[in-house]
């Protein structure tokens, strides 16, 4: 019966961790995410530093490359986790994900000249996405 007890205490810890685990995952920012859009539409680009504050880099890349391009920039936090067909534009302060949005539909073009798989770059807060002209 003791040993049924240490199980039964394993296991309820283990299903804590993973719940736990889950629901602390980085959700996406809906008002920057809207933010990016209104400014894309309204302007044709967007700049960071003016719908946004307190961050000092912009990541972006699909969720492909995502956690390679977290990893490769040591940067601390949760990952995030979305569907393929997004891009993630992620708002980075002290090395640290502040913000996160999702770019999807008519948006994505802005970005994908940006990806960090192809730029291997962090952006400044002052640059400014323009659509990509293929």
């Amino acid at each position: 019966m003791k040993l049924l007890n240490q199980n039964m205490k394993k296991t309820i810890i283990l299903i804590l961790l993973l719940v736990m685990g889950c629901t602390h995952m980085i959700q996406a920012d809906e008002n920057l995410t809207n933010a990016i859009s209104s400014e894309l539409h309204d302007n044709g680009s967007v700049c960071f530093n003016d719908i946004a504050e307190d961050f000092d880099g912009v990541l972006i890349d699909n969720c492909y490359h995502l956690k390679t391009a977290i990893k490769e920039n040591a940067i601390k936090g949760k990952n995030p986790s979305f569907s393929n067909d997004e891009l993630i534009v992620i708002l980075l302060k002290d090395g640290r994900i502040v913000k996160v949005a999702v770019i999807s539909g008519e948006d994505k073009p802005y970005f994908i000249k940006y990806e960090y798989q192809q730029t291997q770059t962090v952006y400044e807060p002052d640059h400014v996405f323009c659509r990509n002209e293929y």
